[in-house]
């Protein structure tokens, strides 16, 4: 997976890039190569034995330093090399480099003992593990309706190549996954553990983290809450991430 230790989602999708496996790498390559430097696999081991998501103060307690410091050396190793170093950092390095300043924000506030965030957390956390998790496997029921609901309404922005069409379609597929499982998370959780998700979820800036056309974005958006693919409330959600 490819994402970055945040939330209930963003937080285990991306722990899982600590992992040493083949996928693990394109965590650390959505910044820089240098980031590369920065995999703990011992780390992503012990995290795969809990689904990735500590559930109690003693396993944040546990798991928050190194985490932490996984996060700081890859904001460290970009940023450093990419950013104020270039003459000509890309927009691409530039989305990266501020999605992981804000993932690293994010683990901060959720790693400091007695904040509001690591408090909600803590309190919705086991019932969200259950949503995300079956016998110890993703459950993948929100990521493929996210895809189908992009394939079903067959929308693309005029004029772009079909590789930027097909990037369009994942964003938006992956847009839709994240509002299912906020959606979800309301329905098995209840509202407090959906706004909790959908708070980290905006705080992340996912147009940025995915390296979205903001610009294809926003007219696939405006596209898709016409075509009536989605219900008023799904809608919602899904607008709260533009």
């Amino acid at each position: 997976m490819a994402f970055a230790f945040v939330s209930f989602v963003v937080l285990s999708l991306a722990i899982q890039g600590c992992l040493g496996d083949d996928a693990s790498m394109s965590f650390f390559q959505k910044f820089c190569n240098d980031a590369e430097n920065c995999a703990d696999y011992e780390l992503g081991q012990r995290l795969k034995e809990i689904d990735y998501l500590p559930t109690t103060e003693r396993e944040l307690n546990t798991f928050c330093p190194s985490i932490t410091k996984l996060m700081w050396c890859v904001v460290q190793e970009c940023a450093g090399k990419n950013i104020f170093c270039s003459n000509s950092p890309s927009n691409r390095t530039g989305n990266s480099m501020i999605s992981a300043l804000n993932v690293g924000s994010i683990v901060l506030e959720i790693c400091t003992y007695g904040s509001d965030l690591r408090q909600k957390y803590l309190y919705d956390v086991s019932c969200i593990k259950g949503i995300m998790f079956r016998n110890g496997k993703s459950n993948n029921k929100c990521v493929l309706e996210g895809y189908s609901i992009m394939l079903s309404a067959q929308l693309s922005v005029e004029g772009v190549s079909e590789e930027d069409r097909k990037k369009d379609t994942i964003c938006m597929s992956v847009l839709n996954t994240f509002a299912c499982l906020v959606a979800q998370a309301e329905k098995s959780c209840g509202r407090d553990a959906s706004n909790t998700i959908q708070e980290i979820l905006i705080k992340v800036k996912l147009l940025k983290w995915l390296n979205c056309n903001e610009a294809h974005m926003q007219e696939l958006k405006t596209k898709l809450l016409k075509s009536r693919t989605l219900g008023e409330e799904r809608k919602e959600i899904f607008s709260t991430f533009f």
